[in-house]
């Protein structure tokens, strides 16, 4: 399905920091994955990680729609 379909108003980023991998999607209010990517390798860099899921997730979606 398309990710602006699966898209409603609001957006929420669920985030998993692992020992050596960053994991992160996007669900919207009706709980379905509407964004998912291959893992980060952070090399004990895990802020710098979730940085750049961050910048690719802002990429995609408008931020203001993003609530939590």
């Amino acid at each position: 399905m398309d990710i602006e379909k699966k898209a409603r108003k609001d957006l929420y980023v669920g985030i998993d920091v692992g020992s050596s991998a960053l994991h992160y999607v996007v669900l919207n209010s009706a709980r379905e994955i509407v964004y998912s990517s291959e893992p980060i390798m952070h090399f004990a860099n895990p802020i710098g990680a979730i940085k750049e899921a961050w910048h690719e997730i802002i990429q995609k979606f408008p931020e203001d729609r993003i609530v939590n």
